[in-house]
């Protein structure tokens, strides 16, 4: 496995990063405060609220995905 040359430029700009940060912060959260995701989920309508986690990280695998697949940075 080699690394690509110049990755801390890449690392702070690939969205795909971003968004995986980000989804560990909210993962973290409800991880430490378990009521505010029954609260959560509780607003959901019924038929939705069984598939809830599987929704979530469908959409969470998508976009950290498509933002690899997008190109990323300036033209020059």
């Amino acid at each position: 496995m080699k690394l690509i040359e110049d990755w801390t430029t890449h690392f702070r700009k690939a969205w795909s990063i971003r968004l995986a940060g980000i989804a560990g912060v909210i993962g973290a959260y409800f991880v430490a405060y378990p009521g505010e995701l029954e609260r959560l989920s509780g607003m959901l309508p019924e038929a939705y609220r069984e598939p809830f986690g599987l929704i979530a990280g469908f959409v969470i695998f998508a976009t950290a995905s498509g933002a690899r697949l997008v190109k990323q940075g300036r033209e020059q």
